[in-house]
């Protein structure tokens, strides 16, 4: 149980290091400077950081201004605990699998927003991805080509973003081509789910979908079939 928990607190705890890159990636402020209130600036306590727990506490507004924190803040740090629930911090193999989902997760959450993320951001999951890469997945390659071709027909109707592609064929690195395609399945039925349940509250000018972020969970959900 102990474990557990070590490993969501540690998980939580880089997703909320995620948001805050996020929102001063442009400023690079989130290197040095000190955590503090999006609205007025105030600096955090620590006890107002801990993820999920100081939002619980505070109910969702800011100690100092009274300024509502956006309920995406305790989703991410929520996502990013259980997307390392069954980590093993304890070898490499385990500090290569956190590098890995701290990065794809930062991806969803620039995807979230931007509906793009900084493609430099490829090249450490290119790295990671090759250094988990096992000469059996050759085998598999029949599961990759038929959706590889899927997303470039896709990619040039203008109907999915290039990045997507490149998502789908480091997951099938660093995992395998058939896991990938079970990640991809996922992340489609989350969006059907989604709009099958939620279309009368959906905004119509919700057009464009970001789909990293459904990948990402489907990733964290496939751990849990497993």
């Amino acid at each position: 149980m102990i474990f557990y928990f070590f490993n969501f607190f540690i998980g939580a705890c880089l997703a909320s290091h995620i948001c805050v890159i996020y929102e001063h990636f442009k400023d690079k402020s989130f290197i040095w400077g000190r955590s503090h209130c999006s609205n007025c600036g105030h600096p955090l306590n620590l006890y107002q950081e801990i993820p999920i727990l100081s939002f619980l506490a505070l109910r969702g507004k800011c100690f100092y201004c009274k300024n509502k924190i956006s309920f995406f803040l305790p989703c991410v740090e929520f996502l990013g605990g259980i997307s390392l629930l069954f980590n093993n911090f304890s070898n490499l193999s385990g500090w290569i699998n956190a590098s890995f989902f701290f990065i794809f997760l930062l991806i969803a959450v620039f995807d979230y927003f931007e509906h793009e993320f900084p493609t430099f951001l490829l090249l450490p999951l290119f790295v990671i991805s090759s250094s988990k890469y096992n000469l059996g997945q050759i085998a598999e390659i029949i599961y990759l080509l038929p959706i590889t071709l899927i997303f470039i027909l896709f990619i040039k109707q203008n109907k999915i973003g290039s990045g997507d592609l490149y998502i789908y064929l480091l997951l099938s690195l660093y995992f395998s081509p058939l896991k990938a395609n079970y990640i991809f399945l996922l992340a489609c039925l989350l969006i059907i789910f989604k709009y099958f349940f939620y279309s009368k509250i959906i905004s119509k000018a919700e057009v464009e979908i970001p789909f990293i972020p459904y990948v990402y969970i489907g990733s964290v959900v496939l751990q849990f079939i497993q």
